[in-house]
C-alpha cells in the first residue's frame, strides 16, 4: 500500500470540497482515511482549520475507495509482459535443472548413520568391516534407535582406530602387507545434497571416501534398522519413504514450486491431549523432551506438494549460519525427534534456499511458515492455584489470601505437562501451617494436583511443591497465604423509583471471592451467607444470600437505601458513602412528566393534549390523569379540547403530584385581505374569461388547514356564487382558478368577481367578508394591453435606468387575446417629431393568464446614445396592425432611459408591478414577495425579510422545498432559544461560556468553521450590569465572545448556521433534534434518553456510550438544570422536547404582521440590501468583469491564459477576452483602490509590460486579505483611496503594455497581440500593498473571486 500523501488545507476548504478536488465520490472516505493515517491528536472534523495538514490517499487507493479499477499504465503494462517473459525463461531454466536434479543417483538409496559397515576395496580382506562413527553432531536421529544419528559428508572416525580395515595391499613388505594406516580425504564423495545436517551434505550406500594412501572407502552396511521406522512410517511422503526402504516406487516429480502458507504440528509422541498448533496461530514454545518425536504438516496454497523441503535451525530466529538440517523435496510431511538439549525451529518451504535461484529472493527463513521448539529436561517451574479467584486473592498490599472453609487446588507446574510415571514419581505436594507442621487434614493428592480446605481464621499456610531430577537435585516451589472470610462488594440493581407498596428483592452479585452457582463447590458457604447482613434506611432487615423487602415496609413516600454487608455498614449517617453494595430508590407516587400538543392551538380548533411521559410508563386503574386549565374538570392520558379566545392559555395534566403545566399560545386565524394575481404573484385587476389566474390570500394561522374559497359575481341585482374551491390543507400559496365557461354562464359577458373565505374546522376573523377591500377582478373579453413595464423576467422590478450591456423583459397584462395570436412588439426612440424605431420583434405572445413576456436585448441596438429614452408600443399581427398598447409620454408604463454604464434601480422586497423613478420610489399596491417568508419569529425587531428569506433558502438546500418552511421556523426557534432572545450575530453567552450569535457558537466550533484561529475577546454590560446578591449592588458584567462572528452581519452568519447544520441535510427531524444538534448534538436524532443526568449512577440509558461522553452529559448538566422540570437529576430527550415547543407556539403569535412593500418596513434595513459590509472593507457576493465572461484561447489554448492549470508560459493570472472591441470593467469585489497606472496612451506597446492598472484591497467571504490587479486597461474610472462596491464600473478594457495591436497607433508592428485577442489580464494575491505589479510567492487563483466558474478546461459553467 502506498503511503499517504500530506496535503495543506487552504482557507474556506472543507472535505467535501478537498474530496471533489481529489476526485474521491464520498468525502466521509476521506475523513476516514485521514483518522486512521493519523495520530489520534491529528483527527480532523467535516471542515478542518486552514494550514491543517490532511493526510490524503494516493491515486491508487483512490480508485479503490471509489470502487473502480484504475486504468493501465501502458510503461507499466510493458515492465510486467517483460517481467513475465523473464519469469517463463527462469520458469523453464529450473524446470530442466530440476529434471536433471529429479534423476539423482542416491534415488532409492538408505540414508547411512552412526555404526554403518563400511570397506576398503585395497584391504587384504575386502570382506573386513570398520564401523563409521558419527562425530559431527549430535542432535539429527534417522532412525528410532538411540545412536542412530545421520553420517555426514565430514564424518571420518572409525572403530577400530588402528588398522581399521586389516592389513593395506598398497603395503607390501617383507613379512607380508603392513596394517591399515588409514589417511581419509577431508570430504566424502557422492554424497547427498538435498539433505543436509549443519550445513553438511548427507551419506547414502553410493557415497565413497578416498584414502590418500591409495584405497576407496565404501558403504557395506547402512546401519539402519531392517524395519521402517516410527520416524519415517508417520511421514507418509513416497519420496522419503523411498530413502529408507527402497522397494517402494519414487513417484515422478511435477517440477512446480509449492507456496507454504504455514505448518502446522500435527502431534508430539506420548502426548495423547495434544492439540495441534498451526504457525499462524503459534504463541508460545513448544517443549520437546529428548528423543521425543514431533510431526509437522505444511498447508500449501499451490504447487507440487512433493517438492516441500524442510529446515532446521538450531535457534529461533532462523538465522542461516544456524541452519543444521536440510530435508529437500521431501513432501508436506515431516517428524523429527532431537538427541541434545537446545532451542531448534522447524520450517516447511517450497523454493528453493540458495542464491542461484532468483538471485537468493527466498534464501532467509519465513516465521510464518516456522514453529519454535526447545529440547528440555522436563523440570518444576512453579506452583500454581487452577481454582484461581474462587478460592485466592491478593490484598491492595500484595499479600496473598485464601478462602477459608472453601477447597482450594493446586497444581505442579511443569515445562512440559504431561507428566511421565517416572516424573510423577519424584514429585510430592504438600501443605504446612505456620509452624512447619505438615498438614493432612482436608488435603487429597493425585499426582501433580493438590487440593486444600482451610478451615481455621486467619491461619496461615505453605503448599509446597518438591521434584527430584536427573541429577538428584531437589526443586522447591511455594504458595504461601493467609485465610480469611468472604465479605460482600455488590448487589443486584433495583428499580430506581417504585410506587407505593412495590416489593423490592435484591441478592449478592459480588463479593471478595468470585462464586459459583447454587451447590456448586464454590457456592457461597452456609457461613458465609450468615455472615451477610441487610439494612433498609440503616436499619437491619435480615441475613443471607438474598433479600426481599415487603411492599408493606415501603408505602411511604420518600428515598430509601438497602445495604448489605459482612462487617460494617456505611451507606447512612454522618460519613455515608455511596457504593457498589448498596442500591438507592425512590418509593414515588405516579405523576405525569411531560405533554405534548397535536399542533399549533387555534380558536375553534379541535387540539388534543396526550401525556407522553410519566413517572411510571403504565397507568394503574386507581390512577387518573386530571387536566387543569379549563373550565370544567378533564380527566384522561389523552384529551381533546377547542379554544374559544386567543391568548395564552396555562394548561396543567398531574396524576397524584404536582405534574407538568404549559403555556400555550392561541392564536386567532385571520384573514386580512385577498388579492387576484397573474402566475408569478404579480396584481392583476384585469382578465379574460378562460385565463388562468392566482388567488392569494394575506391570512394569519390558515396554513395547514381546509379551507373554501367562494367566489361571487357583484350583480346591481343580486350577488351570485359563481364558483367554490375547497383546498385541504391550504398551503400559504398562490391558489389557481381557471375563469371557465361556467363562471361566464353565471355572470355574464362581464364578471365583477370578489371572493369569501370559510374555514370549516376553525373560528377565523374575516370569514364571509367580500374581498379584495378595494377592488373586483374585472373579467370580460375587451381586447387591452395594461400594467406593461421594462424590467425582470418576473415582472417585480422596473428598469427605470438600463444599461446597454444589460437584459430586460417586456412585461405586461393583457385581456381579450388569445395564447395563439401573434403579436408585434417595436421599440421606439422617444424624440420630438416622428420617433425613430430602434428595435422590434415579432410572434409576441400572451400566456394562460394574459401575461406578455418578452426578453429585449439592449445590445442590439446600433447607435447607442447616452440618456436615449425609448418606450414600447404593441400591435396585432405585425407593423401594420392596430396598436394595442402604446407607452409613448407615459413614464409610468413601458419606458426606459437607456445609458452607458448606469445602475440598475432594483426593490428586492416587492411583488407586485412596482414603478420606480430616478429619485424615488412609488408604491403601486400588490403581493409581496416577504409574505413567502412568514416565519415564526419574523416580527421579532431584530429581524427582516432579507434575513428570513435566506433562512427559507438555506432551509431549501438543505432539506428541499416541501419542508422548507416547517424547517425554517424549526431554525428561528433555536434561534430564539440560543441568542437569548436577541436574534444577533453579536450575542454573548450568558453563562460566559464563550459562545456567539444566533446559535452561540462555541470557540472550537468557530475556528473549525472558519478554518483559521480565531479571537476571544471580553464585552462589557451587553445585557447591562447584573446583580450581585452578596453585594446587593449592580456591577459591570464581562462576557467572552468569539470577535470574528461577533463582527458579522446576521445575514453573513447565516452562512456559517448552513455549515453547521450540514449533518442533518435531507434528514427528517422534529424540532427538539433541531435544538439538540446546537445544544448536544451526540443526542440529536436519537430516541428518547437520558441527555444529561447530575451522576453517572443516574444515567441508566445509552449505557454502552464511550467514558468521557458520559462524563460530558454529567458535567453539562449544572449548565443546563433548567430542563430538569421534576428535578429528579435526569433530563429525558422528551422533558428537553416539551420544554422547548414553548418557542415554536410563542413564535407564531410572533410573526412579522406589516407587509407594505415598497416602503422600507423592515425594520433598520434599507430598501437596497447588499450582503457586504458597508463601508466596502469585505466582499460576500462577487461579480463578473463583464456578462458572459469568457476565457481567451490564444498562446496555444484557455488553460495557457489561466494561472495554475498548467500554462507552459508560467501565466500569472487570467485573460478574460474582450475581442476587437473595448468593454466596460467591472470590480469583481467590494475594496479600496490602492493603486492605479494611467501614463500609458490608447495601445501604447510597452515591452513586459501591463500597461495602465488598477489595483483593489478587499477581504474575501472568510475574512482574508485579496488583492485584485485589472491590466491592459484604456481608461480607468476610480481615483486611489475610493472605496467600490462590486460589479462597480471601474475602467474600460484595452491594449495597453505588451497587449497592444501593432497595426494601430501607438503600437509596434510585429510586437504585441492582434486586437481579436484583446483582453483585460486579472491577478490574485494575498500581499500586495501600494503595488503595480504582483509577485509569486502571495498569488492567489482569480478565478475564485468571480462569480463565473470554469472547469477544466477553461469553459464557463453554466
Amino acid at each position: 500500500m502506498s503511503a499517504p500523501i500530506p496535503y495543506t488545507v487552504q482557507s474556506g476548504e472543507t472535505l467535501q470540497d478537498i474530496a471533489k478536488k481529489l476526485g474521491i465520490k464520498d468525502w466521509t472516505k476521506l475523513k476516514q482515511y485521514h483518522n486512521e493515517q493519523a495520530g489520534s491528536g491529528q483527527q480532523t472534523s467535516d471542515i478542518p482549520y486552514a494550514g491543517f495538514i490532511l493526510q490524503t490517499p494516493p491515486k491508487d487507493e483512490i480508485y479503490t475507495m471509489n470502487g473502480e479499477t484504475p486504468p493501465p499504465d501502458p510503461v507499466e503494462e510493458q515492465k510486467s509482459a517483460e517481467q513475465k517473459q523473464d519469469q517463463e525463461k527462469k520458469k523453464e531454466e529450473e524446470e530442466k535443472k530440476e529434471e536433471k536434479a529429479s534423476k539423482s543417483d542416491h534415488d532409492g538409496k538408505y540414508f547411512v548413520v552412526h555404526n554403518a559397515k563400511c570397506v576398503c576395496d585395497k584391504a587384504e580382506n575386502p570382506k573386513q568391516t570398520a564401523d563409521l562413527q558419527v562425530t559431527t553432531h549430535s542432535i539429527i536421529v534417522l532412525n528410532d534407535e538411540q545412536g542412530k544419528l545421520a553420517a555426514t559428508e565430514e564424518d571420518k572416525t572409525f572403530i577400530p582406530p588402528a588398522a581399521t580395515f586389516g592389513k593395506c595391499k598398497l603395503k607390501p613388505s617383507s613379512g607380508g602387507y603392513l596394517p591399515c594406516a588409514l589417511a581419509p580425504a577431508p570430504k566424502w564423495a557422492k554424497t547427498y545434497e538435498s539433505t543436509q545436517v549443519m550445513g553438511k551434505n548427507t551419506l547414502t550406500e553410493i557415497s565413497e571416501l578416498q584414502c590418500t594412501v591409495g584405497g576407496k572407502i565404501t558403504i557395506f552396511k547402512h546401519g539402519q534398522t531392517d524395519s521402517v521406522s516410527n520416524a519415517h512410517a508417520d511421514n507418509t511422503n513416497p519420496v522419503e519413504l523411498a530413502m529408507v526402504n527402497p522397494a517402494i516406487d519414487q513417484p515422478k516429480k511435477k517440477e512446480e514450486y509449492p507456496s507454504v502458507t504455514s505448518i502446522v504440528l500435527t502431534k508430539v509422541e506420548n502426548r495423547t491431549a495434544f492439540k495441534e498448533i498451526d504457525s499462524k496461530n503459534k504463541s508460545s514454545i513448544i517443549y520437546l523432551r529428548k528423543d521425543q518425536e514431533a510431526s509437522f504438516k505444511a498447508n500449501l496454497k499451490s504447487g507440487n506438494k512433493q517438492l516441500t523441503s524442510w529446515m532446521v535451525y538450531s535457534d529461533h530466529q532462523g538465522k542461516k549460519e544456524n541452519r543444521i538440517f536440510l530435508r529437500e523435496q521431501i513432501g508436506t510431511e515431516f517428524s523429527q525427534s532431537f538427541e541434545g538439549l537446545g532451542k531448534f525451529r522447524i520450517e516447511g518451504y517450497g523454493k528453493p534456499k540458495n542464491q542461484d535461484f532468483e538471485k537468493g529472493k527466498y534464501d532467509k527463513c519465513d516465521p510464518s511458515c516456522s514453529i519454535d521448539v526447545e529440547v528440555v529436561e522436563n523440570t518444576l517451574i512453579d506452583i500454581e492455584c487452577t481454582s484461581a479467584d474462587f478460592t485466592t486473592r491478593i490484598d491492595p498490599s500484595k499479600n496473598r489470601k485464601f478462602r477459608k472453609g472453601v477447597p482450594s487446588v493446586f497444581k505442579a507446574k511443569f515445562f512440559i505437562p504431561d507428566l511421565t510415571a517416572e516424573e510423577k514419581s519424584k514429585l510430592t505436594l504438600s501443605v504446612q501451617d505456620g509452624s512447619g507442621n505438615t498438614i493432612t487434614e482436608g488435603v487429597q493428592e493425585n499426582g501433580e494436583i493438590l487440593t486444600f480446605t482451610p478451615k481455621n481464621t486467619k491461619a496461615k499456610y505453605t503448599i509446597i511443591a518438591r521434584y527430584t531430577n536427573d541429577q538428584g537435585e531437589v526443586i522447591e516451589k511455594q504458595i504461601a497465604g493467609e485465610t480469611e472470610g468472604n465479605a460482600v462488594l455488590s448487589i443486584s440493581h433495583g428499580a430506581e423509583v417504585v410506587r407505593p407498596g412495590t416489593a423490592m428483592s435484591f441478592s449478592v452479585s459480588k463479593m471478595k471471592y468470585k462464586f459459583g452457582a447454587d451447590n456448586s463447590p464454590y457456592d457461597l458457604t452456609s457461613e458465609e451467607s450468615s455472615e451477610i447482613k441487610w439494612n433498609l434506611n440503616g436499619i437491619p432487615q435480615g441475613t443471607g444470600k438474598s433479600f426481599t423487602i415487603a411492599g408493606s415496609k415501603l408505602m411511604a413516600p420518600g428515598k430509601y437505601i438497602v445495604e448489605a454487608y459482612s462487617i460494617s455498614a456505611n451507606a447512612t449517617g454522618k460519613n455515608a458513602k455511596k457504593e457498589d453494595d448498596d442500591w438507592h430508590f425512590e418509593v414515588k407516587e405516579n405523576d405525569v412528566v411531560s405533554f405534548t400538543l397535536s399542533g399549533t392551538p387555534k380558536v375553534g380548533k379541535p387540539i388534543t393534549a396526550t401525556v407522553d411521559k410519566m413517572v411510571f410508563a403504565d397507568l394503574l386503574p386507581n390512577e387518573i390523569v386530571h387536566w387543569q386549565g379549563f373550565s370544567t374538570p378533564v380527566t384522561g392520558k389523552s384529551i381533546t379540547f377547542t379554544p374559544k379566545t386567543p391568548g395564552t392559555l396555562s394548561i396543567t395534566s398531574k396524576i397524584k403530584g404536582k405534574g407538568v403545566t404549559q403555556k400555550v399560545n392561541v392564536v386567532q386565524p385571520v384573514i386580512n385581505d385577498i388579492q387576484f394575481t397573474d402566475s408569478n404573484g404579480n396584481k392583476i385587476e384585469k382578465a379574460s374569461w378562460g385565463h388562468k389566474v392566482n388567488i392569494w390570500i394575506d391570512q394569519n394561522g390558515l396554513s395547514n388547514e381546509e379551507i373554501n374559497v367562494v367566489l361571487w359575481d357583484n350583480d346591481t341585482v343580486q350577488d351570485d356564487p359563481v364558483k367554490t374551491i375547497t383546498i385541504n390543507p391550504y398551503d400559504g400559496g398562490l391558489i389557481p382558478v381557471t375563469l371557465d365557461s361556467y363562471m361566464k354562464d353565471k355572470a355574464g359577458n362581464q364578471g365583477l368577481i370578489y371572493a369569501k373565505v370559510s374555514v370549516p374546522k376553525l373560528i377565523a376573523t374575516g370569514e364571509g367578508q367580500s374581498f379584495p377591500k378595494t377592488y373586483k377582478l374585472d373579467v370580460q373579453d375587451k381586447r387591452e394591453i395594461y400594467n406593461a413595464i421594462f424590467g425582470s423576467a418576473n415582472g417585480k422590478e422596473k428598469h427605470t435606468i438600463v444599461d446597454y450591456d444589460e437584459i430586460s423583459y417586456l412585461y405586461a397584462h393583457s385581456r381579450g387575446i388569445s395564447a395563439s395570436e401573434n403579436l408585434y412588439l417595436e421599440i421606439r426612440d422617444s424624440v420630438f417629431g416622428k420617433d425613430p424605431l430602434l428595435l422590434f420583434q415579432t410572434n409576441i405572445k400572451a400566456d394562460q393568464s394574459g401575461v406578455i413576456k418578452q426578453r429585449i436585448v439592449w445590445n442590439n441596438i446600433k447607435n447607442k446614445v447616452n440618456s436615449l429614452t425609448v418606450y414600447a408600443i404593441i400591435k396585432e399581427n405585425n407593423k401594420e396592425g392596430k396598436v394595442l398598447y402604446d407607452a409613448d409620454g407615459d413614464f409610468s408604463m413601458a419606458t426606459a432611459k437607456l445609458k452607458k454604464g448606469s445602475s440598475l434601480t432594483k426593490l428586492a422586497e416587492n411583488n407586485g408591478a412596482v414603478k420606480v423613478g430616478d429619485e424615488k420610489i412609488v408604491k403601486n399596491t400588490g403581493t409581496c414577495v416577504c409574505r413567502d417568508y412568514d416565519l415564526i419569529w419574523g416580527g421579532h425587531p431584530n429581524v427582516n425579510c432579507e434575513f428570513r428569506k435566506k433562512v427559507v433558502e438555506i432551509c431549501k438546500d438543505l432539506w428541499g422545498e416541501e419542508n422548507k418552511i416547517q424547517m425554517a421556523n424549526n431554525l428561528m426557534a433555536v434561534f430564539r432559544w440560543e441568542s437569548g432572545g436577541t436574534f444577533k450575530p453579536d450575542a454573548p453567552n450568558q453563562a460566559d461560556s464563550g459562545g456567539t450569535g444566533l446559535i452561540q457558537f462555541m470557540p472550537s466550533t468557530a475556528a473549525g468553521l472558519l478554518g483559521k484561529k480565531i479571537t476571544i475577546e471580553n464585552v462589557k454590560n451587553y445585557y447591562g450590569k447584573k446583580y450581585n446578591k452578596k453585594t446587593k449592588q449592580k456591577e459591570d458584567w464581562y462576557l467572552k465572545r468569539v470577535k470574528e462572528f461577533a463582527d458579522m452581519t446576521a445575514i453573513q452568519q447565516l452562512d456559517y448556521v448552513k455549515k453547521y447544520f450540514e449533518p442533518l441535510r435531507n434528514k427528517t427531524v422534529e424540532f427538539v433534534d433541531f435544538y439538540l444538534q446546537v445544544l448536544f448534538p451526540a443526542s440529536s436524532r436519537k430516541d428518547d434518553h437520558i441527555v444529561f443526568a447530575s451522576s453517572l449512577d443516574k444515567l441508566t440509558t445509552r449505557t454502552n456510550e464511550p467514558e468521557k461522553l458520559r462524563n460530558l452529559r454529567v458535567t453539562a448538566y449544572k449548565q443546563n438544570d433548567g430542563l430538569d422540570t421534576n428535578k429528579d437529576g435526569k433530563i429525558w430527550k422528551s422533558e428537553i422536547k416539551a420544554k422547548v415547543q414553548v418557542y415554536i407556539t410563542e413564535g407564531t403569535a410572533n410573526k412579522e404582521s406589516n407587509f407594505e412593500c415598497g416602503e422600507n418596513n423592515d425594520k433598520n434595513n434599507p430598501a437596497e440590501i447588499s450582503l457586504c459590509s458597508k463601508d466596502g472593507s469585505q466582499c460576500l457576493d462577487y461579480a463578473d468583469v463583464w456578462e458572459n465572461p469568457i476565457i481567451s484561447s490564444d498562446n496555444g489554448g484557455k488553460n495557457n491564459n489561466r494561472f495554475d492549470k498548467g500554462s507552459s508560459r508560467g501565466h500569472k493570472g487570467v485573460d478574460i477576452l474582450s475581442g476587437p472591441i473595448y468593454k466596460e470593467v467591472h470590480s469583481l469585489m467590494c475594496g479600496k483602490v490602492e493603486k492605479i497606472i494611467t501614463s500609458f496612451k490608447t495601445n501604447q506597446y510597452g515591452e513586459k509590460k501591463l500597461g495602465n492598472v488598477i489595483n483593489i484591497k478587499s477581504k474575501d467571504k472568510n475574512g482574508n486579505i485579496v488583492y485584485i490587479l485589472y491590466c491592459h486597461l484604456d481608461k480607468v474610472y476610480v481615483e486611489e483611496g475610493e472605496t467600490v462596491k462590486h460589479g462597480q464600473k471601474i475602467a474600460l478594457s484595452g491594449s495597453t503594455g505588451n497587449a497592444s495591436d501593432g497595426s494601430l497607433p501607438n503600437g509596434i508592428p510585429g510586437r504585441g497581440i492582434n486586437k481579436e485577442n484583446w483582453h483585460v489580464h486579472i491577478e490574485a494575491c494575498s500581499n500586495g500593498s501600494g503595488a503595480a505589479t504582483f509577485f509569486g510567492k502571495d498569488r492567489l487563483q482569480p478565478e475564485d473571486y468571480m462569480k463565473t466558474k470554469f472547469d477544466n478546461k477553461g469553459n464557463a459553467i453554466k
